[in-house]
C-alpha cells in the first residue's frame, strides 16, 4: 500500500488571489455594510475572554499549579493540532478553541508576572487577545504596546507559529528583544532580533527562532533577497520539496533567509499599513546595464531642467513625488537637443532624465531627503528621520542629485527586485498589529487587508490637555517661543521633547537653546549613532 510524502510548504506565505471585477464590488460593497463592526470598541466579547482569564487565573493560583508545567502541556497540544492543520491548508490558525485561549492566557498573565515582575492590565489582555485574532488593536499612548505585542507573539509562538514583531526602528526592536527574551524562555520559545549590520548568516540561523524583532524593511528586503537570489529556484515546485525531505528545511543548499511569511504583529499599523503603503522598496545590486548613460548624460538633463519654468513647462505633484512635463516643455526639450548626440535624442529617455533633473532640483532637499557625507549622498528616512546607509534612489534620480549637489556621481545600480507594503504585508498567513490612531484608517485597513479594527479603552480616563494654537510671523519668532516655553517646562522638571521637520530646522533650534544656556541634546541623522544614549539619558 503506497504512502503519500506529507504536504511540505519550503516557504509558506499566503498568496492573494487577483479579484474579478465583480468579486470587487462584492467585497466593496460587504466592506461597507461591516464598517461599522469594525470601529466597535472590543469591550463586550472582549472584556468576558479578560473575565474568564482572570478567573483562571486565579483557580490555578488557588490550585497552587505550576505555570510552567501548563505551558509545556498547552504548547504540545496546540502544535499537534495547530501543525497539523496548517501543513494541509496553510490555514491562519485563529481558531483555537476558547477553553484553550482562556488557559493559555492566564498561563501568559502568571509568566509575565513572575519572570518580568509586571502583570499584564486588563486593556492588554484585550488587545492582546486582538492580535490572536488577526485584528488591530487601537491603543492610546502610555497604555502599554511594548507588553502587548509580546504577549501576543507569545500566544502565537506557543500555537506553534513562527512570528515576526515589526517596529517603528532598529532600536526599539533590539530593546524589546533583549527585554522579553527571558519571558519567551520561560516559556521555551526562542527569540532574536535582526539588526542592521548583521550578516546573511546569522540573519537565517535568526529567522529560524519562534519569536522575531526587526523593523519592516529588514525583513522586506530580505524577503526580495530570497525572491532574487541564487536560491530563489530552489523556492517552489518539487525540487524545493524533495530538498526538504531530503536535507530538512534548515539544511537546505542555497537555502531562503526566511522561513516563509507565517505570522507578523505591525507596531504604528495605520503608518506602515496606509501612509507607506505604496512606497516601493527596490532591491539593487551589481551595476546596471545601461549603455550611454554617463555622468555627463546626467549633467546635460539636469542642465536641460535647471531654466523650465513650473506650471508653463511642468507640474509638479509634491505629495506622489512625481513631476510632468506639459506640451510647452517637451517642446523646449526637443529645441534644445537638436543638435545633441547620444541617448538624449531620443525622446522617451531625455524626457525620463528631465523629470528625474526636476524631483532632485525642486522636490528632494538637503536634510529633509538627504544628507551629505564623505562617501557622497545619505537618503534620510522621511517617516523616521534616520539615515538609510547604503540605499539609492532608482532610475538614475541617486545620481543627479550628487551631480546637483557638486558631488561624484556613484554608480547605477541594476534593480533587482521591487514590492510595496502593500503587495508584501497581505502575503502572510496571519496579520495583526497595534496603532494609537487606527479609527481614521479602519476603512483601508479593511479593504486592502481584510483588517478590523477593534478600539481599546483607556485603563484610566485621558487627562491630557490640548493648548492653543499659537502663529507667529517669522522663523525666528517662533523658535523664540518655542524656547520660552521649553524653559519654563525645564524649570520644572520636565522631560521635553522638540520635533522638527529637517535637519536645518533641529540646527536652528539647538542654536537658539544654546544661547540661551539651555543644556539639550540633537538627536537627527547626523547623530544616529548617539540615539542609545540620548534616550537612556533622556528626562536625567
Amino acid at each position: 500500500m503506497m504512502r503519500r510524502l506529507p504536504e511540505i510548504d519550503p516557504y509558506p506565505q499566503r498568496t492573494k488571489p487577483v479579484m474579478s471585477e465583480f468579486d470587487a464590488r462584492v467585497v466593496g460593497a460587504v466592506s461597507r455594510l461591516r464598517l461599522p463592526a469594525a470601529l466597535r470598541p472590543a469591550w463586550g466579547g472582549r472584556l468576558r475572554f479578560v473575565r474568564q482569564v482572570r478567573r483562571e487565573i486565579a483557580r490555578q493560583e488557588a490550585e497552587a499549579t505550576d505555570w510552567a508545567t501548563i505551558a509545556t502541556g498547552l504548547r504540545r497540544g496546540m502544535l499537534r493540532r495547530g501543525t497539523e492543520r496548517r501543513c494541509r491548508a496553510g490555514q491562519s490558525g485563529n481558531a483555537i478553541p476558547a477553553d484553550v485561549a482562556v488557559a493559555l492566557w492566564a498561563t501568559l498573565c502568571r509568566a509575565c508576572a513572575d519572570v518580568l515582575g509586571q502583570a499584564p492590565f486588563d486593556v492588554q489582555i484585550a488587545a492582546g487577545y486582538c492580535l490572536m485574532r488577526a485584528e488591530v488593536a487601537e491603543m492610546g499612548t502610555g497604555e502599554g504596546k511594548s507588553l502587548t505585542a509580546a504577549l501576543g507573539a507569545a500566544a502565537l509562538g506557543m500555537a506553534g507559529r513562527r512570528v515576526h514583531v515589526i517596529t517603528v526602528n532598529n532600536y526599539l526592536a533590539g530593546r524589546d528583544a533583549e527585554r522579553f527574551a527571558p519571558f519567551f524562555a520561560a516559556l521555551g520559545l526562542t527569540s532574536g532580533c535582526i539588526g542592521e549590520d548583521v550578516d546573511a548568516g546569522l540573519r537565517r540561523v535568526t529567522y529560524r527562532n519562534d519569536i522575531v524583532f526587526a523593523d519592516a524593511k529588514s525583513i522586506v528586503f530580505d524577503y526580495l533577497r530570497d525572491r532574487t537570489g541564487e536560491g530563489a529556484d530552489r523556492l517552489t515546485g518539487g525540487r524545493a520539496k524533495l530538498t526538504t525531505l531530503v536535507a530538512g528545511p534548515e539544511e537546505g543548499l542555497l537555502g531562503p533567509l526566511l522561513p516563509g511569511l507565517d505570522a507578523v504583529i505591525v507596531d504604528e499599523a495605520d503608518s506602515v499599513l496606509i501612509d507607506q503603503a505604496a512606497t516601493p522598496f527596490i532591491l539593487s545590486g551589481g551595476v546596471a546595464n545601461l549603455g550611454g548613460l554617463d555622468p555627463d548624460t546626467l549633467m546635460a538633463a539636469l542642465d536641460l531642467a535647471r531654466p523650465l519654468i513650473e506650471e508653463r513647462h511642468f507640474v509638479q505633484a509634491p505629495a506622489l513625488r512625481r513631476v510632468t512635463l506639459t506640451d510647452a516643455g517637451r517642446a523646449v526639450l526637443t529645441d534644445a537637443t537638436q543638435d545633441v548626440a547620444g541617448l538624449l535624442r531620443v525622446s522617451a529617455v531625455r524626457e525620463h532624465l528631465v523629470v528625474q533633473a526636476l524631483v532632485a532640483l525642486h522636490q528632494l532637499t538637503e536634510g529633509r531627503d538627504y544628507m551629505l557625507t564623505d562617501e557622497g549622498i545619505a537618503i534620510i528616512d522621511e517617516n523616521t528621520g534616520r539615515v538609510m546607509p547604503d540605499r539609492q534612489w532608482s532610475q538614475g534620480l541617486h545620481q543627479i542629485v550628487e551631480l546637483k549637489e557638486g558631488a561624484p556621481p556613484s554608480e547605477i545600480r541594476a534593480t533587482l527586485g521591487r514590492i510595496t507594503f502593500q503587495r508584501f504585508f497581505p502575503r502572510y498567513q496571519h496579520l495583526c498589529g497595534m496603532t494609537g490612531t487606527a479609527r481614521s484608517a479602519a476603512r483601508e485597513l479593511w479593504e486592502i487587508y481584510s483588517l478590523q479594527v477593534r478600539r481599546i479603552l483607556p485603563r484610566r480616563p485621558d487627562v491630557r490637555q490640548w493648548g492653543d494654537v499659537r502663529v507667529f510671523v517669522n522663523k525666528g519668532a517662533k523658535w523664540e517661543a518655542i524656547a520660552d516655553h521649553a524653559a519654563r517646562l525645564v524649570d520644572q522638571g520636565a522631560p521635553v521633547l522638540i520635533g522638527t521637520r529637517t535637519l536645518g530646522a533641529s540646527r536652528q533650534m539647538s542654536a537658539v537653546l544654546a544661547r540661551r544656556g539651555i543644556p539639550h541634546e540633537v538627536l537627527s541623522a547626523e547623530h544616529a549613532a548617539d540615539e542609545a544614549r540620548v534616550v537612556a539619558q533622556a528626562g536625567g
